[in-house]
């Protein structure tokens, strides 16, 4: 028995979208109360983009690494 799976059969109709310039702790709170890991970004009825919690990882972690490299506080 061959099963194939197609993205319609994980895809979801009813699409949570959030604004650009949403704040990221009310896009933490949306990933929690929506039960998903990503959102499509939308201005005017367009779409521009893409966000995930992964991203939102990533840019901490950059931004952790840049503190680290130009302030002395991480090593006092």
């Amino acid at each position: 028995m061959n099963i194939t799976l197609n993205v319609r059969d994980l895809m979801q109709i009813r699409v949570h979208a959030v604004p650009p310039d949403m704040p990221l702790l009310d896009l933490e709170q949306e990933f929690i109360d929506k039960r998903v890991s990503g959102f499509p970004v939308v201005d005017a009825d367009q779409l521009v983009g893409v966000v995930s919690r992964s991203d939102i990882v990533r840019q901490l972690e950059v931004e952790r690494q840049l503190a680290e490299n130009t302030s002395d506080f991480y090593w006092d």
